[in-house]
């Protein structure tokens, strides 16, 4: 398991009620959280519309997705910001939780990039793409800047990005959080270099802490609200 995903578990995990408790992923990719939390004695089911052949995951979107039995948990990591109605996935991730059902989501606060960030990002990165692309495609665009002896103007161009994806803003997902959820936890973390890269997640939250660069991760958990 590489340091992000260490790191993101180790978020997880404490906001998780007990074993063998039935946990959902939302967006839950090739599925590598569910089978961690399975592992670990969870009751897991995973979904994601492009989700690989697994008897843990189920190949459906959120708005189509339906279960018999409510679930004790719902995780959602970096899914959120891209599902098209906010307000109604939260909603619908209410309703599938049982009345003392936890919420534990791990999202990208792309309004939060800035040059300083930028920098630091085309400093760390590794030069080979990885899984999360999104990062060495905004940094092929810089880099061109940065040859050019243009400004880098990060935030217009990743806000100018996101507008064209329809992505939520940190602000957007938290307001919609909070309508149906506690707010048990919540955190700017670090989220730039979500790969194997010449820094770690330490490395990257040192660097937060000392206001070198923005904070682009955001973690927040919460129980249903009665």
């Amino acid at each position: 398991m590489d340091p992000w995903r260490r790191d993101l578990v180790g978020f997880v995990k404490p906001y998780l009620p007990a074993v063998p408790a039935r946990v959902l992923e939302v967006g839950c990719g090739d599925g590598w959280l569910c089978h961690v939390l399975a592992d670990a004695g969870y009751a897991v089911r995973g979904i994601d519309p492009q989700a690989p052949e697994d008897p843990l995951l189920s190949r459906v979107g959120l708005e189509e997705f339906h279960h018999a039995d409510a679930f004790d948990a719902v995780l959602v990591v970096l899914s959120l910001h891209h599902i098209r109605d906010l307000d109604r996935a939260v909603s619908k991730i209410a309703d599938l939780l049982v009345p003392s059902g936890r919420i534990v989501v791990v999202e990208f606060a792309w309004d939060r990039f800035d040059d300083a960030t930028a920098l630091w990002c085309l400093k760390h990165l590794p030069s080979e793409p990885g899984e999360h692309n999104w990062l060495h495609a905004l940094c092929v665009q810089l880099r061109e800047r940065q040859l050019q002896g243009q400004p880098l103007q990060a935030d217009a161009l990743i806000h100018g990005w996101a507008a064209d994806e329809g992505f939520h803003s940190s602000a957007e997902m938290t307001r919609a959080l909070r309508r149906r959820f506690s707010n048990d936890a919540f955190e700017w973390a670090p989220l730039s270099v979500p790969e194997p890269a010449d820094v770690t997640a330490e490395e990257e939250r040192v660097a937060i802490h000392s206001q070198r660069i923005a904070a682009t991760g955001l973690r927040f958990a919460g129980s249903l609200r009665g």
